[in-house]
């Protein structure tokens, strides 16, 4: 086995499916300051939220995810492991392969040169084309996973990836992954009329968990951890100067106008931020 971009999740080979990602419970280790435990609570939701966005989306469809397929667990140490496949679903075109977003702005020989590899692109591409093959992408998915989908995502450049093709190119589909990040709210699931199983353990848990809150999450985990250093990358570099921050800007204000109506329906309560942010400016 061999390490991925979490430190508790490695790349292995399982009998008869080669090449899956395997993450494990560390209760008992300490890392990033805190133990990662993983409690067979914890897998079930990972299965159900898979199943569920799997459920959600349609072939050719520009958001995808690596599913999560299968659990294991001990009962009386309450501790599992997750089996995610290294694939996306739906399938992609032959060739294509996933980075996590964070690489974007990652100064390293292993991707080329000495430059963040979102620079190369934009050398590649120009600004323009770059803005619609990977700024836009991330924006459009993680507003529609919220207001389409109804969830909240822990949407950071380490669950967010972005897939290449062959020549190196960013294909224009996001990959979603770690579903145990992802918190469907009740209501707003209802309200959607998507058949997300929520019984009452799940919604005793979506109220008392932080990372359930729909705009926080958007707010704090994709705008300010995936977004910012991306745009001040982009920023920094030396080149003519292009209106990435305002176009991105621009963009979710245009997505959640678009979804006005869901918006303005839970504006008092989980949408409240979108709401005083984007609707009454």
């Amino acid at each position: 086995a061999r390490a991925t971009a979490s430190g508790r999740t490695v790349r292995t080979e399982l009998p008869g499916c080669s090449n899956v990602l395997l993450k494990c419970d560390l209760a008992h280790v300490f890392m990033d300051r805190h133990p990662r435990g993983l409690t067979i609570a914890d897998a079930e939701l990972a299965l159900r939220n898979s199943d569920f966005l799997a459920g959600c989306l349609e072939d050719g469809d520009s958001v995808c995810i690596l599913p999560e397929v299968l659990a294991v667990g001990d009962q009386e140490a309450n501790s599992a492991c997750v089996v995610r496949l290294s694939q996306p679903f739906p399938n992609g075109a032959k060739g294509c392969w996933t980075i996590p977003a964070y690489c974007l702005w990652a100064s390293t020989q292993a991707l080329g040169g000495t430059q963040p590899l979102i620079i190369q692109w934009q050398d590649r591409l120009g600004p323009d084309a770059l803005f619609h093959a990977v700024l836009a992408p991330l924006v459009s998915t993680m507003v529609r996973l919220m207001l389409d989908f109804g969830c909240a995502y822990l949407g950071h450049g380490q669950n967010i990836h972005v897939e290449l093709g062959h020549n190196g190119l960013p294909t224009g589909r996001v990959v979603l992954t770690d579903m145990e990040d992802l918190w469907p709210h009740p209501q707003l699931c209802e309200a959607l009329h998507l058949a997300y199983p929520l019984d009452e353990t799940y919604r005793q848990a979506h109220a008392t968990s932080s990372e359930s809150n729909l705009a926080n999450t958007f707010q704090d985990y994709f705008l300010w951890k995936l977004m910012q250093p991306l745009l001040l990358c982009l920023e920094d570099a030396p080149h003519d100067a292009h209106p990435y921050r305002q176009r991105v800007n621009d963009l979710v204000r245009t997505e959640v106008m678009a979804r006005a109506d869901t918006v303005v329906a839970f504006r008092a309560g989980a949408l409240r931020w979108f709401f005083e942010t984007y609707l009454q400016r």
